[in-house]
């Protein structure tokens, strides 16, 4: 009769008792099966163990020359990081706004120093490259004080546009912003190109920005880089904020 080499406690005990061996366990994991017959053992299968061992040996070098060629290849190199931070910016700049978006007729064209916009803050700077500077504004319709500080209420119109060195001004930003406030700033240029101009608007439910690439009289490019609502139930407190 043809058995199996896993038996249980009783038929062990019983081979033991005949003179009967138990098998030794192949460290190459194969099953070497017994034949228990006439009290003595024949291998069955043992024949085939060596060359299986040989050849999982084989695979199993191949198997680590495939993996640490795989994982060579699958290292990023500088240039990679480099591409994808490109493709990257590319994509988040694919699709510009227009203008028209940010500009509320509400919100009367007015430049600084005009009845009710005395608030202002100005840079100065060759924002299109023409090797000749322009003016940015930020004006809002605030109340000064005889100090000529802002006396802030539930709500103020602000504006933003370029003025050329002849005069000529290109809108960029007017909208009415409730409890809110807008705050700008010059983008240092990438290589070769000029400086954009960056927008922070904020409201307690709100907060956008906006980049415009300045490219002349009225050529403007706006990407709306952050556009998000915000919890206006719950906000940071403590210390006053700057």
């Amino acid at each position: 009769m043809l058995l199996y080499a896993v038996l249980d406690e009783h038929q062990s005990r019983d081979h033991a008792q005949r003179g009967e061996h138990e098998i030794i366990p192949d460290m190459s994991h194969t099953i070497v099966r017994r034949r228990f017959e006439a009290g003595r053992t024949v291998d069955v299968a043992s024949g085939a163990s060596h060359a299986h061992r040989q050849a999982m040996k084989l695979s199993s070098r191949w198997i680590a020359l495939i993996t640490l060629v795989a994982g060579a290849c699958s290292q990023p190199t500088p240039e990679d990081a480099a591409i994808a931070r490109t493709s990257a910016q590319d994509r988040a700049e694919a699709m510009p706004d227009t203008v028209a978006d940010l500009i509320q007729s509400r919100v009367p064209p007015a430049v600084a120093g005009d009845s009710a916009w005395r608030y202002q803050q100005q840079v100065v700077a060759d924002i299109d490259g023409d090797n000749d500077d322009e003016t940015v504004v930020l004006i809002s319709d605030v109340t000064l004080d005889a100090g000529g500080q802002p006396l802030w209420e539930d709500g103020h119109r602000w504006q933003v546009y370029v003025r050329e060195s002849d005069g000529r001004v290109t809108r960029l930003y007017a909208r009415f912003l409730p409890n809110g406030k807008l705050t700008a700033e010059l983008a240092m240029p990438p290589s070769g190109a000029t400086h954009g101009i960056v927008l922070v608007e904020q409201t307690p439910s709100h907060i956008g920005v906006y980049e415009f690439r300045y490219r002349g009289p009225n050529s403007v490019e706006v990407y709306r880089r952050l556009d998000r609502e915000l919890d206006a139930t719950r906000q940071f407190s403590g210390s006053p904020r700057p």
